[in-house]
């Protein structure tokens, strides 16, 4: 899938952030007006709450953070104003530099095509150990 330059551009910001630990350009890419749902945080509505209780202790435990290119997919509405990501990624523990495996889906929009994305939702999750099999 042809995936626009724009979006990849906000994708690699985010990286930089996390691998930086830069919260504050990391809170530059998101509407104050999110939704989020991560690892830590089940349920967060709002900037303060994403950085407190995902970024603020997960950022500093990871490096080489990355989205898997290969995997993503985009999905770009109509009237080019909100697309939605979906991506695999990977990081390493500081500790220890065990990989770390794991999936997203972004929701971005903006106002005008001139605009620069935002994200108005994110959903980042680590990939099932057990192959997500049920017994």
């Amino acid at each position: 899938m042809n995936i626009q330059p724009d979006v990849i551009a906000w994708m690699d910001r985010f990286s930089m952030a996390v691998c930086a630990r830069d919260f504050t350009a990391g809170r530059k890419l998101f509407s104050p007006n999110l939704r989020s749902f991560g690892t830590l945080a089940d349920d967060v509505r709002d900037l303060d709450s994403l950085e407190e209780r995902q970024w603020s202790i997960t950022w500093p435990k990871t490096q080489h953070f990355k989205f898997e290119t290969d995997s993503m997919t985009c999905h770009v509405s109509d009237n080019g104003r909100t697309a939605i990501v979906c991506s695999m990624w990977s990081s390493q523990r500081i500790s220890n530099g065990t990989l770390r495996q794991g999936r997203s889906t972004i929701v971005l929009v903006r106002e005008n095509l001139a605009d620069a994305w935002v994200a108005i939702h994110s959903h980042f999750s680590m990939t099932p150990l057990d192959g997500g099999q049920l017994d």
